[in-house]
């Protein structure tokens, strides 16, 4: 749509940052728009009649991952997810929309959102739950991953116990190892 060019060489370091932190923010806008038209197509295309479709050899949600993909030069699978993730900001998480179109949120911190939000059912309940997470989001952005979703699910717990996503501790840090130094030749331990 336009190109912008910078002669990075003449901007000192306090000016170098302030252009990371300002690109960082048109990169997560852009980003949104991206996820906004995505869901417009998608809804477009697929919330019409079925009479419309019904000589269709594909459903309506394959043919526009399909033309999506083609169109963005990737995956049917991921323009899909991309989509998805459009319709719930517009449709779920409008307040989310709002900060991530503003490019206040990051695509990790949206991505994040969306997942640990994704079992609120109620839509009295999300709409708290939305403009809970939007009047605290635009403080998560340094936290870890694990201390991310933690916000979330507090979020979350406050309006609607039943949906916080949950994993056993004891089964989050399963693993099998295989292999040791010490192992004789042609043996190889597995704990």
């Amino acid at each position: 749509m336009s190109e912008v060019s910078i002669d990075l060489g003449e901007l000192n370091a306090p000016e170098l940052i302030d252009a990371a932190r300002e690109w960082s923010r048109v990169e997560n806008a852009a980003a949104a728009a991206k996820l906004a038209v995505m869901a417009e197509i998608f809804t477009r295309r697929t919330g019409g009649d079925a009479t419309d479709r019904e000589d269709w050899w594909v459903d309506p949600d394959a043919a526009v991952a399909a033309e999506l993909a083609a169109a963005l030069g990737v995956t049917r699978g991921l323009a899909l997810a991309q989509t998805h993730r459009g319709v719930v900001l517009r449709d779920r998480l409008p307040a989310v929309a709002a900060l991530f179109a503003a490019g206040e949120l990051s695509d990790l911190t949206v991505r994040k959102i969306i997942h640990r939000t994704g079992l609120v059912t109620d839509p009295a309940v999300m709409a708290a739950v939305d403009t809970a997470i939007a009047a605290a989001a635009t403080r998560w952005g340094q936290l870890s991953e694990k201390k991310l979703e933690q916000a979330i699910d507090a979020t979350v717990l406050a309006h609607d116990p039943v949906a916080v996503r949950r994993v056993l501790d004891s089964l989050a840090d399963r693993r099998v190892e295989f292999g040791s130094p010490t192992d004789a030749t042609g043996f190889t331990s597995v704990w």
